[in-house]
């Protein structure tokens, strides 16, 4: 339940602190402290939208996060998938830095997806995948039997976010293409390193074997990329590929620019 004060001025207001240009913020102490006859229990959020010369303050008992949430769970309430999908594959993800050598992954991915009409053939998809990969690097030292062996399992998430385009070729069969960002979200990322190296080359290099958790001092779990790519659909059967690019560096060290990449090809089933 939502309970509302006015301020006609400004001064009469108490201390406000902006979040935008229409809306402000205030505690619950600057409150209680101006209306001494109003009762706010503890943990309340204080909502204030101004509107030319009337200031309009409203409280809640949910935390911003909860009322953010709120009002977006209403807002996408209102829209209505058109196709829901069901997709798995498999998925190519390149980690490569300027200074860092190339490390490929093999993984399979698996999820749903949903699309809302535009118009024009065009549509906004977006959907939920998770991902799980397995690396296995050995990296040599010259022309001596010196070698590293970096096996690596990754687990992540992935909210893409895409405007496809239909293009229906004849009955029950149509091409399509999509583009736009996607986010990619490292859950695990664990790392076993085997080392057989001289003594001078682990002292030069640095590395030690041993167990890691990469997302603690080396890599950042959060990679937006950018992607493209297509495929067809007969029926309720879907055939797609694409490929996404790196925007952000993930390393954390902050030593190299280190951004990762994936291609993957995916089977997929439309529900509805």
């Amino acid at each position: 339940m939502i309970k509302c004060t006015y301020f006609k001025k400004r001064d009469e207001s108490p201390h406000l602190t902006p979040i935008s240009n229409q809306i402000y913020l205030i505690s619950s102490e600057n409150l209680n402290n101006h209306q001494k006859n109003y009762t706010n229990p503890s943990k309340k959020i204080i909502f204030v939208l101004q509107n030319t010369s009337i200031i309009f303050s409203c409280y809640m008992r949910q935390t911003i996060f909860s009322a953010i949430l709120f009002t977006l769970l209403c807002f996408t309430g209102q829209l209505y998938a058109q196709k829901i999908t069901l997709e798995g594959g498999y998925f190519n993800p390149k980690r490569t830095g300027q200074s860092t050598s190339e490390t490929y992954f093999d993984a399979i991915r698996l999820g749903g997806q949903a699309e809302f009409d535009l118009k024009y053939n065009f549509g906004f998809q977006t959907g939920l995948f998770y991902n799980i990969g397995y690396s296995n690097k050995i990296q040599k030292y010259g022309v001596v039997k010196d070698s590293v062996v970096y096996n690596t399992w990754s687990h992540a998430l992935e909210i893409p976010v895409r405007i496809v385009y239909n293009q229906p070729l004849f009955k029950d069969f149509k091409m399509f293409g999509f583009a736009g960002p996607n986010i990619q979200i490292g859950i695990i990322q664990n790392q076993r390193v085997k080392s057989d190296l001289s003594e001078y080359l682990t002292n030069e290099t640095g590395i030690q074997p041993g167990k890691y958790n990469l997302y603690k001092n080396n890599l950042y779990r959060i990679n937006f990329q950018l992607g493209a790519g297509g495929g067809v659909q007969w029926r309720q059967f879907i055939l797609k590929s694409g490929y996404d690019w790196g925007l952000n560096s993930l390393d954390r060290t902050k030593n190299d620019r280190i951004t990762q990449g994936q291609w993957y090809v995916t089977f997929g089933y439309q529900l509805k």
